[in-house]
């Protein structure tokens, strides 16, 4: 990793050991709401990390104060040539510039739909990760179209499973973020993007929140109703 010295949180904050929150100013308004689901449910995934690490699809590096505790090496890539902390710029619609086992963990964060070949970057993130290395994968997946950066598809939990069963991946995290009312509540979001209209449904989200309502509906629509998905997975 490139400017350690200047790196600085770019769209979430830690707020504690497996704590963090968004950096609102930071993230498009019609966002909030999505990126307060992914803020409350990547820390677990992020615990996993361990030894020489590789940021895949890196950008800004966002999660870089929750896994540098837990790393000896960080090697940053992406796509894009203006970013100050890459270490190797590479299309990862093509194989990866690294030998076969040469991580420990890979981590993936919200990058996979937006290759055109999802298995194929797949199966790279699992060839040059080491045996027992860890595979840290996060999604969005019912989220709309954009088109900086392109996105080709988001991958469902049939996918994820097959890919786990053909690459022989022992599961050690696998789970969906937000439900019903989550996905209600960002297509408000989206529709009311405008800085009265995010707030209001930033409001609404709180309520139903401390009421724990909003909490009840995930567990019984998380898996029905999906914002995204997380995978942790072992390479056996």
């Amino acid at each position: 990793m490139k400017n350690v010295e200047k790196w600085k949180p770019s769209l979430v904050i830690k707020t504690g050991r497996d704590r963090m929150r968004p950096i609102k100013r930071n993230i498009y308004r019609g966002s909030w709401t999505i990126a307060q689901c992914q803020a409350e449910a990547y820390p677990q995934a992020l615990s996993f990390a361990k030894g020489k690490l590789l940021d895949c699809g890196c950008g800004d590096l966002p999660y870089f104060d929750f896994y540098r505790p837990l790393v000896q090496d960080i090697v940053a890539l992406d796509i894009a040539e203006d970013l100050r902390h890459a270490d190797i710029i590479s299309d990862l619609a093509n194989a990866l510039p690294f030998e076969d086992a040469t991580f420990d963990t890979v981590l993936l964060t919200d990058v996979i739909g937006h290759v055109p070949n999802a298995q194929l970057l797949f199966s790279e993130c699992i060839r040059v990760l080491k045996y027992n290395g860890v595979l840290i994968l996060t999604s969005p997946f019912m989220y709309w179209q954009t088109t900086t950066p392109y996105i080709y598809q988001y991958p469902g939990e049939p996918q994820y499973q097959r890919w786990c069963e053909v690459f022989h991946l022992e599961q050690l995290q696998f789970d969906s973020y937000g439900g019903y009312f989550d996905v209600q509540l960002d297509l408000l979001n989206k529709a009311l993007h405008g800085p009265i209209g995010a707030r209001i449904t930033d409001v609404i989200r709180r309520v139903l929140k401390s009421s724990g309502i909003l909490q009840a509906n995930r567990r019984r629509t998380k898996y029905s109703y999906p914002l995204g998905y997380i995978l942790v997975a072992r390479k056996k």
